[in-house]
């Protein structure tokens, strides 16, 4: 049991394996997304050659 409980608390305290549990994790949830929203992240191009530049640049300026 002890040994277990050592082996547990090593697991939970090593940084290096919850940063790459996380890599991976957030590896997976973005290529779910690309490979689900394709069609729709190909239409944002579209909508941003339509609009209007100064109006972009504002929301990019009070989004910093």
């Amino acid at each position: 049991m002890k040994r277990a409980k050592n082996f547990l608390s090593k697991l939970i305290y090593h940084k290096f394996f919850w940063q790459f549990f996380l890599a991976i994790l957030m590896l997976g949830t973005a290529a779910f997304f690309i490979r689900h929203e394709h069609l729709e992240l190909l239409q944002i191009s579209n909508e941003l050659k339509g609009s209007s530049p100064l109006y972009i640049t504002l929301g990019i300026i009070l989004t910093l």
